[in-house]
């Protein structure tokens, strides 16, 4: 649903440009690349992963013929799990429902803890797989941890800029009004 949003997001954001002038073509075109990069990425893990494809002369999977093939695998299965998805119910019955800070902190260790358990998985997967595998996976990894790090810096450098007009704004004398009106 977030992938089918965020398309509908910048296709709306674009024909606004387009039709009416509004807003700027670069944070569209951004988002357009970083969506691109996010599917890329998504497909080379998912080609990582690919297990081979079955054989009429072997029952079970054998691997595959090319690289290309296992990325052509890759993109199937990216496009499959990124198609629509049932809506789900709370994550646990037994979280409690406060947000206190030991709240907070086992969730956050929960989910690092979940991440790198996947990750660790990924590269275990992806050595049984062969030496391209693991050249894709490293690549999907890199392609995330480079989106990652120019979306953040975007972040801070904005945060940065809102800071120093807020700086600035605050210290410019307020303007002096007439006596007596």
């Amino acid at each position: 649903m977030a992938t089918t949003a965020g398309g509908v997001g910048l296709a709306l954001d674009a024909i606004g440009k387009a039709a009416y002038d509004e807003g700027e073509w670069q944070p569209i075109l951004e988002g357009v690349a970083l969506s691109a990069v996010g599917l890329g990425a998504g497909s080379l893990r998912q080609a990582a992963r690919a297990r081979g494809l079955a054989s009429p002369l072997h029952e079970g999977p054998v691997g595959f013929g090319s690289p290309a093939r296992r990325l052509a695998a890759g993109a199937r299965a990216q496009t499959a799990a990124a198609g629509p998805r049932a809506v789900r119910g709370p994550a646990r019955a037994e979280e409690p429902a406060g947000l206190g800070p030991e709240s907070l902190r086992r969730r956050a260790q929960d989910a690092l803890t979940r991440k790198v358990a996947a990750a660790q998985n990924d590269w275990r997967v992806a050595t049984r797989n062969g030496a391209d595998a693991r050249a894709m996976l490293l690549t999907a990894w890199g392609l995330r941890g480079g989106a990652a790090a120019y979306t953040t810096g975007k972040q801070v450098n904005d945060a940065y800029e809102r800071a120093v007009l807020a700086r600035e704004h605050l210290r410019k004398p307020a303007p002096e009004r007439p006596l007596g009106r």
